[in-house]
């Protein structure tokens, strides 16, 4: 008798516990949603991101429209140089990212009327700054003249290993008009094709005006 006492409260916890993860499940999906309870147990990759329904979104009082998986969040600002800060009438940052899979980032910087934007030195020095991050190695990148409009563009597409995880590629263009700045950066897995896919459709929907 004892052992069927056993035997009937083990079936009885195996119940409640299915039942409580079919709740959580329940609950994830139509509370939290479906692309986001994916990525919480891991299951989401680019190829879900591709194909779900993306937004286009203004951003930076409305100088430059995106489409992107989902809106853009506005991001703290790092602590800026002085001298950098006296350059700049405003700097925003914005950013999107699915855990390890997709990294998406705006940044928009508005100079002094009487600073003219350096596209060559933003494009160098945004380069620079991702080869000194300390986790990163075997970083390489090719640049090429990308135009947007009347105002002249760089895009540097590369790669990189990062310690402890796996190889990124990464594209990086870059826009100048007057005293405006304006980047993108998209980094996913080096071996995902649909990221490669993510990061023509994210450029292609750029308008700035």
């Amino acid at each position: 008798m004892k052992k069927k006492s056993n035997t009937k409260r083990n079936i009885i916890k195996t119940l409640i516990g299915f039942s409580l993860t079919l709740l959580i499940i329940y609950i994830a999906v139509f509370q939290i949603g479906t692309a986001n309870i994916m990525s919480l147990l891991g299951l989401q990759d680019n190829a879900y991101t591709l194909e779900s329904k993306w937004v286009n979104e203004m951003y930076g009082n409305g100088s430059i429209i995106l489409e992107t998986p989902k809106t853009l969040e506005k991001a703290q600002l790092i602590q800026l140089p002085e001298e950098v800060k006296a350059a700049l009438v405003n700097y925003e940052t914005y950013r999107y990212e699915e855990g390890n899979n997709l990294t998406i980032l705006l940044n928009i910087a508005q100079y002094q009327p009487s600073i003219t934007a350096n596209l060559e030195g933003a494009a160098a020095g945004a380069m620079k700054q991702m080869e000194a991050q300390p986790e990163v190695r075997n970083f390489t990148y090719e640049q090429d003249e990308y135009p947007l409009a009347n105002m002249l563009g760089i895009r540097q597409d590369g790669s990189f290993e990062r310690i402890g995880d796996k190889n990124y590629a990464f594209t990086n263009v870059i826009f100048t008009k007057d005293a405006m700045m304006w980047q993108i950066s998209i980094s996913y897995p080096q071996d995902d094709i649909n990221g490669a896919l993510i990061v023509e459709r994210v450029l292609q929907s750029i308008v700035i005006g």
